[in-house]
């Protein structure tokens, strides 16, 4: 019984994101203050592998981390649950588009991410799926 409520949890969380994927990407964009100001100067702080180093970004959304950690000189394999979402990442990586890979990948499903490669990344990051 509980593994049909997460299940139906998880497709109305993936519903949710896929219908607010232009509203989301509109408000985000390139950051807003809330992540310039308070999160990004944080997140960054706490960064403590070199440069070239692979990077695994979960729960993508817009992008918008995985394109500033490639301004860092970091490697980003970068997937989201959400098609659109991915589409809006593709859509606004104009610059370092070498540096990535765009997966849609739902975190949940522990064969997808094996096959991104185990002990393939120096670190992982995940800013939104860990707060909602």
């Amino acid at each position: 019984m509980e593994e049909i409520n997460i299940k139906k949890a998880n497709l109305k969380t993936h519903q949710a994101w896929e219908d607010n994927a232009d509203y989301w990407d509109e408000y985000m964009a390139e950051g807003n203050d809330f992540v310039n100001v308070l999160c990004w100067p944080a997140m960054q702080s706490l960064m403590d592998i070199p440069p070239g180093s692979r990077i695994l970004d979960i729960a993508c959304g817009n992008g918008l981390t995985s394109r500033r950690l490639a301004e860092l000189g970091f490697e980003v394999d970068a997937f989201d649950f959400s098609e659109k979402m991915i589409e809006k990442a593709k859509q606004r990586t104009k610059t370092n588009v070498d540096k990535f890979r765009y997966h849609v990948i739902d975190a949940t499903d522990e064969k997808a991410l094996l096959e991104l490669g185990k002990g393939k990344y120096e670190g992982a990051f995940s800013n939104i799926a860990l707060s909602i």
